[in-house]
């Protein structure tokens, strides 16, 4: 059975990165497009529970697997769509296990990697208990920068909640600090990856039990960025605001970390906003971009 290996981290801390750098080794399998920059981080293990239910009754099955095979995700796999119907895990991580090792041993390899975000990390583990995991963590200061220009990008009139971000920065990075802790994940920095790329690189080889090969240091994608061509974070994020996080981030890492997880508990009970808030755009625009590219071109001028 292949190995799933996952790469950790907060968003826009170079997982995505990190993730393509591992998939050039001969022997890990990654779903890749050109039209995401590589991985595609696959909405089955966080949103799609939520949003279809229990996969043991019909007609969630049939309503999950006739989206999930629209997405860009599975159209990447190459495989069919009759495999889904085959499949008969009665949970969604269970179905995306399944889905890996076909995709892997369709292509002859020994691995399966995908890229999850920090949050959900501890169920990962539990469900996948024979999962390798990596982390990445980045300067708090480079990686609210990033975040903000992705925000901007995106709607130039987007606010940007030092306070609240500098606590989500705080609470995933102790996350990922304990589980490294504990050994039950490899965390890495990125501006190591940055500096000494062949180094690190060899440090997860040896983690994941693969043997070091020079492919691994080739950028096949254009790499992931919030800013435009030219564009500079000093242009987004004025002297008040950096002012301001360099003041948050010490202040939140000096809370203690049973705190900030009791703090994320009441947030998550609180905020529930419906599917199509700004997340749930995100998800149906990232998740069918070719669907909707084939639907545009249908459309009469």
């Amino acid at each position: 059975m292949p190995q799933p290996i996952f790469v950790v981290g907060k968003n826009r801390s170079g997982t995505k990165w990190l993730t393509n750098l591992i998939a050039n080794h001969a022997q890990v399998s990654c779903v890749q497009s050109a039209r995401h920059t590589g991985v595609l981080e696959t909405n089955m293990l966080v949103q799609a529970p939520r949003i279809f239910g229990p996969l043991l009754h019909w007609e969630n099955r049939v309503a999950f697997i006739e989206t999930f095979a629209a997405t860009d995700f599975f159209l990447e796999t190459s495989l069919p769509k009759e495999f889904l119907y085959s499949v008969r895990a009665e949970s969604h991580s269970a179905f995306f296990r399944q889905v890996m090792d076909a995709f892997a041993e369709a292509r002859g390899t020994t691995a399966w990697a995908q890229k999850i975000p920090t949050l959900y990390l501890s169920r990962a583990q539990q469900e996948f208990p024979d999962a390798r995991f990596i982390g990445i963590v980045r300067d708090a200061v480079a990686n609210m920068r990033s975040e903000f220009g992705l925000r901007v990008r995106r709607d130039s009139k987007a606010r940007f909640g030092v306070l609240s971000e500098s606590y989500l920065h705080t609470l995933e990075r102790k996350r990922l600090e304990r589980a490294a802790a504990s050994a039950s994940l490899l965390l890495v920095r990125y501006e190591d990856l940055q500096a000494e790329r062949e180094t690190v690189l060899r440090g997860i080889c040896e983690s994941l039990g693969l043997s070091f090969s020079q492919s691994l240091l080739e950028d096949r994608w254009r790499q992931n960025t919030s800013f435009g061509p030219g564009g500079a974070p000093r242009d987004l994020i004025g002297a008040r605001t950096l002012a301001a996080i360099r003041l948050a981030v010490p202040v939140m890492g000096a809370v203690p970390y049973s705190l900030l997880e009791a703090l994320y508990s009441v947030r998550t009970r609180l905020g529930s906003p419906g599917f199509m808030s700004a997340g749930g755009r995100r998800f149906v625009q990232g998740s069918f971009a070719a669907l909707g590219e084939k639907l545009e071109g249908r459309r009469p001028d």
